[in-house]
C-alpha cells in the first residue's frame, strides 16, 4: 500500500509552473460592484427594527456570538436566535436585494 502511494505521488503531474508575472488584479468595475452592494444592503438594514438591526450589526460586522449579543442587549439567547432569523428572512424578501434575480442567489452575493 504504501509503494503503491508513493508511486503515485511520484507520477501526478503538477500544473503549477513558477513565472515571473503576477496574477492579474481585480477590474475597476469589481472593487465598484462591490460598494454599490454594500450601499444596497446597508439601505436594507436602514429599513429594519433598530433592535433587529443592532443584532445582525453585532453579529456580522463586529463577530459577536449569540450569548454575546444576548448579554449586551440583556435579552435572552433565544430571543437573539429568533430575531436574526426573521431578520434574515425580512432581508431576503427585500425586493431591493433581488435586482430582479433569484432570491438566494442575490441575497447570498450580499451576505458573502
Amino acid at each position: 500500500m504504501t509503494n503503491l502511494h508513493i508511486s503515485a505521488w511520484r507520477r501526478r503531474k503538477l500544473n503549477e509552473y513558477p513565472t515571473e508575472e503576477l496574477p492579474e488584479t481585480v477590474g475597476e468595475t469589481d472593487a465598484m460592484r462591490g460598494t454599490e452592494l454594500r450601499a444596497v444592503l446597508w439601505q436594507a438594514l436602514a429599513r429594519l427594527p433598530e433592535l433587529q438591526r443592532t443584532m445582525l450589526v453585532l453579529r456580522y460586522y463586529e463577530g459577536r456570538t449569540d450569548p454575546e449579543i444576548a448579554e449586551i442587549l440583556d435579552i435572552s439567547v433565544g430571543t437573539v436566535k429568533s430575531s436574526i432569523w426573521r431578520s434574515l428572512r425580512r432581508l431576503r424578501e427585500d425586493e431591493v436585494l433581488s435586482f430582479g434575480r433569484d432570491e438566494e442567489e442575490s441575497f447570498g452575493e450580499l451576505v458573502a
